[in-house]
């Protein structure tokens, strides 16, 4: 089953690559990182593409992000072959990290910002309200599991360029091509950031209870703890 679901998703993929223009090979020259949120869910607010050279604002629909991931995860409820970020920004920054003003400044990333779950849709053919984007969730659910996991891959998160990005100069930067995979290492959520994410073996050697701690900036695990 894991076969053919793996299979059925390079399909999609390239079927989707077929369809938007965009060429089958990856540019590897691109580094891609990604700020995360916690807000109605754990989720993607920000991909950053960094490149080699500094790059002009790209045109727009220069990009496409497609995650096939809800074609076998997420809530049992709410099943889809795949979801499509909604590009709410595009913009060049100096740093990767987003901007508040979302203008480009001169600089080698290239930002796309989506717009998280904030709402949701009515689906007549399933005859139940689903969530308005799942593109980029970054904690997920296999089907049939009770609990939620920190997601570790995102293989299946597919970021397209469409176009051509060029320099102040007008010079080709990057031809169409598909991204680099994001990796764990390389998904960053402020907010978590902060905190130690451990476990504790479970009794019955079955399920492992995880949990995060938030240690103060300060913290020295040599110091002995005093208690009063």
């Amino acid at each position: 089953m894991k076969k053919l679901l793996c299979l059925l998703t390079a399909l999609l993929i390239c079927a989707l690559a077929l369809c938007t223009g965009a060429a089958a090979e990856v540019n590897a020259d691109v580094k891609v990182s990604a700020i995360a949120e916690v807000y109605t869910y754990h989720q993607i607010k920000a991909f950053i593409l960094e490149y080699p050279t500094e790059v002009a604002e790209p045109e727009e629909g220069t990009y496409t992000i497609v995650d096939f991931a809800p074609a076998h995860m997420k809530e049992d409820y709410d099943q889809r072959p795949y979801a499509e970020a909604v590009i709410t920004a595009v913009y060049t920054n100096d740093a990767p990290e987003m901007r508040e003003d979302k203008t480009s400044v001169a600089g080698r990333y290239v930002v796309i910002e989506q717009e998280l779950v904030n709402g949701s849709f009515y689906d007549e053919k399933d005859g139940i309200w689903k969530p308005n984007n799942l593109c980029g969730l970054a904690t997920w659910r296999n089907l049939g599991e009770g609990c939620e996991w920190l997601r570790d891959d995102f293989t299946e998160l597919v970021i397209s360029q469409q176009k051509n990005v060029k320099d102040a100069e007008g010079n080709t930067v990057a031809r169409p091509a598909l991204m680099p995979t994001l990796q764990k290492a390389d998904l960053h959520t402020k907010i978590l950031d902060d905190f130690v994410m451990t476990k504790t073996p479970a009794p019955n050697g079955k399920y492992d209870i995880y949990y995060s701690l938030g240690l103060p900036k300060n913290y020295d695990p040599a110091r002995s703890i005093r208690w009063f």
